[in-house]
């Protein structure tokens, strides 16, 4: 009876996981990790990515491509780094840590990412002045409860005058909670 009853809970739950929305597309999607230890220079690794999605996109059937330092809800390796608001004082961040994600331009379109509020990546995004970045409604609703997240500014990894603010150009539906964000 236990061996029944346990196997019909795992049966459920695994209907249930297979039913839950993620916020992105799952089906007909190929993933794969691509090392880029050879290209030590920014500008080669772009270069190198965009020339392999070019190629990608070219395959028969093939809808769209995109790229990401990270696969999304993976927990090994998470790139976390500390991150300041605009307007916040350094003293008072202690602990304000976030998973960032290097994406190109077409990534969310590619995962099928639906936007809460305002837009995604554009073409010129890339050679921008002002770097823009997408953030997820978790974070937004963290630090702009009750008010848009668009036009908002913060900093990440490199806190100091030399490290670049990011304007905030669009608010993505989160994704299901990962097991390093339960931790």
């Amino acid at each position: 009876m236990v061996l029944l009853t346990s196997g019909g809970l795992l049966l459920r739950t695994f209907q249930h996981l297979r039913n839950t929305d993620l916020g992105m597309r799952s089906e007909k999607l190929l993933t794969f990790e691509t090392p880029l230890f050879r290209y030590p220079d920014f500008d080669r690794r772009v270069a190198f990515v965009n020339a392999e999605l070019e190629k990608i996109r070219a395959i028969p059937g093939v809808v769209n491509a995109g790229a990401s330092s990270q696969l999304p809800l993976r927990v090994k390796d998470p790139q976390a780094t500390f991150y300041l608001l605009a307007g916040q004082s350094k003293e008072s961040m202690p602990g304000q840590v976030a998973l960032m994600r290097v994406v190109t331009r077409d990534y969310f379109a590619t995962i099928g990412a639906r936007l809460r509020e305002g837009r995604f990546f554009d073409m010129s995004d890339r050679r921008s002045e002002s770097p823009v970045a997408i953030v997820n409604e978790t974070f937004a609703n963290r630090h702009f409860p009750r008010r848009s997240a668009i036009g908002e500014r913060f900093q990440y990894g490199q806190l100091n005058e030399e490290g670049y603010w990011y304007t905030i150009v669009g608010v993505v539906r989160r994704f299901v909670r990962s097991a390093w964000e339960k931790r």
